[in-house]
């Protein structure tokens, strides 16, 4: 459970603080980037840890549960986990591809452009916003930031969205 929790949260950008969670935080930090960490994952933890550190021995029954509550968040967090983890992911948005309501594109954007730059392995989203070539704005977050939780929630969403559902979007891999 914890390799599995460790592994979405290198995916998301938080490997340079990871050393520093124990599984409370890292179990936290899931929740606020939107994946599902039920309570029980903490209580099979503190069985672990109570095996591990004071030597007492769950009954067959709790290890069971234990085994099938592992198997089950594993198997329903991997979707999370696209097969192919890249540095960086580039996101571009024209202010056409902007929709109104109707559906219409939404065309008083004109030339601007977004730039999102997802580096995975530093824990750092950056985004751009561009204008006619001019960069007009700049946003910077780093994993432990509160709004880095934000950006990393828009972001699995939007690529979760995209890759199971097959939607066309402008995702360059680096």
């Amino acid at each position: 459970i914890e390799c599995q929790i460790d592994t979405l949260l290198h995916f998301y950008g938080f490997t340079p603080i990871l050393k520093d969670w124990g599984f409370p935080q890292k179990a936290d930090a899931l929740q606020k980037i939107g994946i599902l960490t039920p309570e029980i994952l903490k209580r099979i933890n503190k069985m672990r840890v109570r095996l591990e550190h004071y030597y007492e021995f769950p009954n067959k029954e709790r290890v069971e549960d234990a085994l099938d509550v592992g198997i089950m968040f594993i198997e329903f967090t991997n979707h999370y986990i696209p097969v192919s983890m890249v540095n960086s992911i580039i996101c571009m948005l024209r202010g056409s591809d902007i929709k109104n309501e109707d559906g219409s594109p939404l065309q008083s954007l004109g030339n601007l452009t977004g730039e999102l730059k997802y580096d995975y392995k530093n824990g750092i989203i950056e985004y751009n916003l561009i204008d006619t070539g001019k960069n007009i704005l700049n946003v910077k977050a780093k994993a432990g930031d509160p709004e880095y939780y934000d950006w990393v929630r828009v972001l699995k969403e939007e690529m979760l969205e995209k890759w199971l559902i097959g939607d066309n979007i402008n995702l360059l891999f680096n």
